[in-house]
């Protein structure tokens, strides 16, 4: 995200993972705990906050639309684990081709400032 907040001349923050343990869902920790990740990074002088919600995941949607974000776009996620560092580039090229893609899904991109 940083060569983004350099040309929104923002600095802004993604979210990769918020889960709690589906016994513990609807009683307000997720609200909870993201609204003090928020008031941190606000403390902070982050200007930007943003997520990436799987198309399918209706509570997930429903939640950031709750705090105020934004949807901002609708597209695929790609995602793959990365291989260790090497200075070997065959080694980096043949670790990058056996490496297996996590997956990928629809998903919804939202914004808050």
């Amino acid at each position: 995200m940083e060569l983004f907040a350099q040309s929104w001349q923002q600095t802004c923050v993604g979210l990769l993972d918020l889960q709690v343990e589906p016994n513990s869902r609807r009683r307000g920790l997720g609200r909870y705990l993201l609204s003090q990740v928020l008031r941190h990074l606000r403390d902070q002088t982050f200007s930007l906050f943003e997520a990436r919600i799987e198309l399918d995941n209706a509570p997930g949607i429903g939640f950031f639309e709750g705090l105020g974000f934004a949807r901002v776009e609708t597209g695929t996620t790609y995602q793959r684990e990365l291989i260790p560092p090497t200075n070997d580039l065959h080694e980096a090229r043949t670790g990058l081709e056996n490496t297996p893609a996590i997956g990928s899904g629809e998903s919804v991109q939202f914004r808050r400032a």
